[in-house]
């Protein structure tokens, strides 16, 4: 077995500039390496379906990292046979939108472990409430429709969301074309929103948000050897706070 990491960075920031958090969880994820299961007695299982449900929390908040590392706890226990994996959001009243990084891993991470399993994603069938607001969240900031083509994209006429995406890296170093593919995705999901402009008013701040974007990129290909990087992001307007966040998924 070998181990991988999920590292989520956020970026929180107002008129006044801008902070980087990384926060990395404690729990690593685990990698398996395929192998064929076989049960005490010595006898290839059966085709029984096996099935694996992740609950994600009620109040999944960016500012609590032991949500993340509850996730991941559950995450860990996949087994590597397992044939179906569910993300469950039923339950789930509030979640922070910067937070689909994180989901988005995961559902990347589990696309390549578990290349054999359904993946799937459970929300509330409910047309009012908190539980609601969740399910419109993750349609309007693209994360289901993303991953799920008969799912269109809710428009989002607040414009409260940043638009998840996963862009695709270089395998061998951190290239012009992944600097291109940021830029683009910096220009048409961030710099058009229009709580940019409020909160940065100058070239200057642009640029150092910018560079700061491109090292953790370059950090991520170089270091975690990911060929993807995740992007999302939300905006809270009674905080007065436009907030960013990258995952990969190494």
């Amino acid at each position: 077995m070998e181990n991988g990491s999920i590292l989520t960075t956020m970026l929180f920031f107002k008129k006044i500039g801008f902070q980087i958090s990384n926060k990395k969880c404690t729990h690593r994820v685990r990698t398996y390496v395929p192998s064929v299961h076989v049960k005490n007695d010595g006898k290839l299982e059966g085709n029984t379906i096996t099935s694996f449900t992740i609950k994600i929390p009620r109040n999944f908040n960016s500012s609590n990292i032991n949500s993340l590392d509850k996730i991941l706890a559950q995450y860990n226990n996949i087994d590597p046979q397992t044939e179906h994996i569910n993300f469950d959001f039923q339950t789930t009243e509030f979640m922070s939108g910067e937070l689909s990084s994180f989901i988005g891993a995961l559902f990347e991470h589990s696309n390549a472990i578990f290349p054999n399993a359904k993946i799937s994603a459970t929300t509330s069938a409910k047309q009012i409430g908190k539980t609601k607001k969740v399910t419109d969240l993750l349609l309007k900031n693209n994360l289901l429709p993303y991953y799920i083509s008969r799912v269109n994209r809710t428009p989002d006429k607040f414009q409260s969301t940043i638009k998840y995406s996963v862009i695709n890296l270089s395998q061998v170093s951190f290239s012009k074309q992944d600097t291109i593919a940021i830029s683009k995705y910096l220009d048409s999901e961030i710099y058009s929103h229009q709580q940019w402009n409020k909160n940065f008013e100058n070239n200057a701040l642009q640029i150092d948000f910018q560079s700061s974007i491109f090292e953790i990129a370059r950090n991520t290909s170089d270091h975690s050897r990911t060929s993807k990087i995740i992007f999302s992001g939300q905006y809270y307007p009674k905080l007065d706070e436009l907030r960013i966040s990258i995952a990969d998924c190494s």
